[in-house]
């Protein structure tokens, strides 16, 4: 499948799920998306690298109001990428976890209710 299809057909897929429900998706998107404080989308703590299939995420995930889990949390160097290539030494961030902001929201404020309770 192509890129452009893929992104229409997910764009289809959350039209229909509507903007009242939860949206997880997980996989591979081939996309390094950098990393930014203070942004809706994309955190303080992925990678430094932007790809153009990481604009186009970003952008997309802006639309529907998600969030890229993975660079919201320190990660050890050693569990931060996601994929490796030895021979060029790269070693991007392309598997994500992608929320929708509300679910996100709530559940840092539940875990942060559990932690002060402990």
């Amino acid at each position: 499948m192509e890129k452009d299809q893929f992104y229409e057909k997910l764009n289809e897929t959350l039209i229909k799920i509507g903007k009242t429900r939860e949206i997880i998706l997980l996989g591979d998107f081939n996309g390094c998306t950098g990393t930014k404080v203070n942004n809706q989308v994309v955190g303080p703590y992925g990678e430094t690298r932007i790809s153009d299939n990481g604009k186009g995420l970003i952008d997309f995930s802006e639309s529907y109001n998600l969030r890229f889990t993975n660079g919201y949390f320190k990660h050890k160097v050693i569990q931060k990428y996601t994929w490796e290539k030895h021979v060029r030494k790269l070693k991007p961030i392309i598997d994500y976890i992608i929320v929708k902001l509300t679910y996100f929201l709530t559940y840092l404020l539940h875990g942060a209710e559990s932690i002060l309770r402990s």
